[in-house]
């Protein structure tokens, strides 16, 4: 019995024993007649008690009502419960299907989650995920809309729907999807900000990615990675203006990496562009001094590089030469410049110029294999050949080492040629000659550090590189 029963039945005993009280003192009162309706006439004691009965009889019928109404409640709401614990013990039996590697198994639980109730949220997100590892996208698409119709407030189906769109390159869908989550959750979607710019990215719409980062940048949302956003910009910038030097706006593009040259002096992608965005215009010298001041800014071996490649093929070596010997002069760190000089050497025949210069770096470059092998070349051709031996011996495990190697700074990965941009860890601006000596790179005047790094599952590829093994 409730407490409202009981305060119901105490009143009715109070009741019992006032009325009692009042027939004996009015007794006389009671036997008094009381018309009914014209002649029909009932003493009044009968009257009160069939009055009395009839409240008595309507307090009964409420509190059998009310008993038999919290009742159904109660089976009901227990009825749910165990169907509600049926649903999540099939839902708990798929997920740990799914960690056990029995993806189909955990599929045929999640089923019959849904067949006993079909708007359980959880089971249609898992199942569209488990659909979407095993290849069948539709499916995927399929079970994830359903879970957004349920919950059309909630990400967590959008993100989904983002993961299968992605995976079925659907970009227009994509992009909406990507839209829909920042329109719901503006001040915490730094996710789904990140992944439209890196869809902007993907589908070379630079313009839209810078956008997209500069709102990024001024919501002050930091990379997980660590590298700031306006390194984001940075490379983004770049590759604006390099889509408008593909599209001859020459003077567009020169202003553009002049810019970010002024903000980042050590962004050596900008360096290397705007040389040669000069020479698209036939301002070869302007060029040329451009590569060279890129390389006193940065010591990157690859402006030397480049200036050789040029002048070589226009027939002009005195001039390869003087440039080599003005950096190697002006050079703060002077290793990389000498070593270049001397690699220049010998490759215009000058031997015991190349001998001088690489003898001088013995003792700063003693792992360099590279160097190795052109002192052993060089001791060759002047006929000291057990000081040629010696020197194979160095470098004997070695394959290629005439060759220079390039080597991303940030992730390792090794490329056969200079990309501006390494397609393993995405960073701009890191990919370094590998000299393979023993000094660091700080003593070098190389600098270790990414330009641009996003996120790792950003699946654009530039550059053609390879991972080391």
């Amino acid at each position: 019995m409730n407490l409202k029963a009981f305060i119901i039945l105490l009143a009715a005993l109070v009741l019992v024993f006032g009325t009692s009280f009042l027939i004996i003192g009015n007794h006389e009162v009671l036997k008094q007649n009381f018309t009914v309706y014209k002649d029909v006439v009932i003493p009044m004691y009968i009257m009160l008690a069939l009055a009395f009965g009839c409240g008595l009889l309507i307090s009964f019928v409420w509190m059998l009502l009310s008993g038999f109404r919290t009742s159904f409640l109660n089976w009901r709401r227990n009825r749910l419960q165990r169907a509600g614990e049926a649903v999540e013990l099939e839902y708990g039996r798929g997920v740990e299907e799914i960690l056990s590697g029995r993806d189909e198994m955990a599929l045929k639980h999640f089923q019959k989650a849904l067949e006993r109730d079909s708007r359980h949220l959880k089971s249609l997100l898992r199942s569209g995920d488990t659909h979407r590892k095993l290849g069948r996208l539709e499916e995927a698409v399929d079970l994830h809309q359903k879970a957004h119709h349920l919950a059309e407030d909630d990400v967590a189906p959008l993100y989904a729907l983002a993961d299968d769109y992605e995976a079925m390159e659907d970009w227009s869908r994509l992009e909406g999807c990507l839209k829909k989550i920042i329109a719901l959750k503006p001040k915490v979607s730094v996710t789904s900000y990140r992944r439209l710019r890196d869809l902007h990215i993907r589908l070379g719409r630079w313009e839209d990615a810078e956008a997209v980062q500069r709102n990024i940048s001024s919501r002050s949302l930091r990379d997980p990675a660590g590298s700031g956003e306006d390194n984001e910009l940075l490379g983004i910038r770049y590759q604006i203006g390099q889509q408008k030097k593909a599209d001859l706006r020459l003077k567009e593009a020169v202003a553009e990496f002049r810019k970010l040259l002024k903000k980042r002096p050590d962004f050596i992608p900008a360096h290397l562009a705007l040389g040669e965005t000069h020479l698209e215009n036939e301002n070869h010298r302007l060029a040329l001094e451009t590569w060279e001041k890129g390389f006193l800014a940065t010591n990157s071996p690859i402006f030397l590089e480049r200036i050789s490649e040029f002048l070589l093929e226009r027939d002009d070596p005195q001039q390869v030469i003087e440039i080599h010997r003005r950096v190697a002069t002006r050079a703060e760190k002077d290793i990389v410049a000498r070593f270049m000089l001397g690699k220049l050497y010998y490759r215009l025949e000058m031997i015991d110029d190349a001998n001088d210069v690489f003898e001088s770096l013995r003792e700063q470059m003693a792992n360099s294999p590279t160097l190795h092998y052109l002192l052993a070349r060089i001791r060759q051709r002047r006929g000291d050949y057990e000081g040629a031996v010696n020197a194979y011996r160095r470098v004997i495990r070695e394959l290629k080492t005439v060759e220079l190697t390039y080597e991303c700074t940030s992730c390792h990965t090794e490329y056969e040629k200079w990309a501006d941009r390494c397609s393993s860890c995405r960073s701009w601006g890191t990919i370094e000659v590998q000299m393979r000596e023993n000094v660091d790179p700080e003593t070098l005047g190389l600098s270790s550090r990414p330009i641009y790094l996003p996120r790792r599952d950003d699946r654009l590829l530039l550059g053609g590189g390879r991972r080391s093994d």
